[in-house]
């Protein structure tokens, strides 16, 4: 019997539980779609609606009639999932055409990677996740109807600088940020001025290391240097600017110039560079995923450059390895369940924490609506899939 056979087979839920009617909404080729249905599958849940992204927003003036025809003879408690939107540049177009009023089936001039305007992709998938909610409370009304994150929350998490101002109410300690700071001369003088000579430069909206830009400033010679995962292309004259799986390192004043000036374009802001702790010459961060308020999966992220996403070739690590004292756990696990109950009605957080170099005081990163796609990590409940689903079940029974 296999890890993941003897974790299912000893679950006292799996022969202990009401009807629920599971209804994931997402796409389906995305990696956090095709694992969470194969959970619910694991644990019997045979009930389930899966609905595309993109039929959905190919029908966008048909919508209700759509999603009358797919859920109106459901019967009984329901569930509902939002998936990620990503891994899917098609899906990212068409929330961009909504923002602008002008969804068209055109399904041409989709660049994978391109970094598109951040501000209008964040605009079309709040009014696209709003509508979709609120017409499922209108065609579910007879159900009881249960949702694994509220719509809110999702797009809260999806805006770093809102998600900041959540935690700080609550006194959860995260990296603050610049304020008026709109363009790369006016980085460049604030730098000068208050004598910065490393930040950060991020999307406000998204995640996964995209548009992530770290500068760096020698106030003597005044040289710049900057690392990032952006691949600036010249195009028919003019720019484009794609994420990579390749960390690149400019020195040129016009190319830093010219990514730095796009991306505030979209919608970017300015940060402090916050030494991370090390262990020999990697700095690290950490990725804990919550599940009901509660630490459940961690993994450290180690690399020699300043950004650490795993996706980028950076080294992953048991956080039980780093060397850390006990003290050191319960300030984490503290924090990351303090920034969690900002939170308090969403299953499921991926909490980005970095412990400073100098004390190891922990802050928040960010947190991601969609952080549960941590490979290969298993505890007695099996992986971060089934745990949710498991989580669910429980709740489940505590209701009958």
């Amino acid at each position: 019997m296999s890890m993941m056979e003897k974790n299912i087979a000893t679950s006292p839920l799996v022969n202990n539980f009401r009807t629920v009617h599971w209804v994931v909404i997402g796409n389906p080729d995305n990696r956090r779609t095709q694992y969470f249905c194969q959970a619910l599958s694991r644990h019997q849940q045979t009930c389930v609606t899966q609905i595309n992204y993109l039929e959905l927003i190919n029908h966008w003036h048909q919508l209700e009639q759509l999603l009358t025809q797919k859920l109106s003879a459901i019967s009984g408690p329901v569930v509902i999932r939002f998936e990620s939107p990503g891994e899917s540049p098609l899906m990212e177009d068409k929330l961009i055409q909504l923002a602008k009023g002008e969804v068209t089936l055109n399904d041409n001039g989709t660049s994978f990677g391109e970094i598109k305007n951040n501000q209008l992709w964040y605009e079309g998938l709040s009014q696209f996740i709003k509508t979709i909610d609120c017409l499922l409370d209108h065609i579910l009304s007879r159900n009881t109807i249960y949702r694994m994150s509220p719509s809110d929350d999702i797009l809260v998490l999806f805006d770093k600088e809102q998600t900041k101002h959540r935690l700080r109410e609550l006194a959860v300690t995260t990296i603050p940020s610049f304020k008026n700071i709109f363009c790369f001369d006016e980085l460049i003088d604030f730098m000068q001025k208050h004598n910065q000579q490393r930040v950060f430069i991020k999307l406000r909206y998204g995640s996964s290391a995209s548009g992530v830009v770290a500068l760096q400033r020698h106030a003597r010679k005044k040289q710049l240097l900057m690392t990032t995962s952006i691949e600036l292309v010249t195009h028919n004259k003019s720019f484009k600017y794609f994420n990579s799986l390749k960390i690149r390192h400019y020195r040129d004043e016009f190319s830093i110039r010219n990514i730095i000036n796009y991306l505030f374009s979209i919608g970017a802001y300015c940060e402090p560079w916050v030494p991370k702790a090390r262990v020999g010459n990697l700095s690290y961060d950490l990725r804990i995923m919550t599940i009901g308020n509660t630490p459940s999966f961690s993994l450290a992220r180690m690399s020699e450059h300043p950004i650490t996403n795993l996706h980028l070739g950076n080294q992953r690590c048991d956080i039980h390895s780093l060397g850390l004292l006990a003290d050191d756990i319960d300030n984490i696990n503290r924090t990351i369940s303090k920034a969690a109950l900002c939170f308090p009605e969403t299953t499921t957080i991926g909490w980005d924490l970095l412990l400073t170099a100098k004390n190891k005081t922990p802050y928040i990163i960010e947190g991601n609506a969609f952080g549960d796609l941590i490979l290969d990590a298993y505890n007695e409940q099996g992986d971060p899939y089934d745990n949710q689903v498991i989580h669910w079940l429980n709740h489940d029974a505590a209701r009958t």
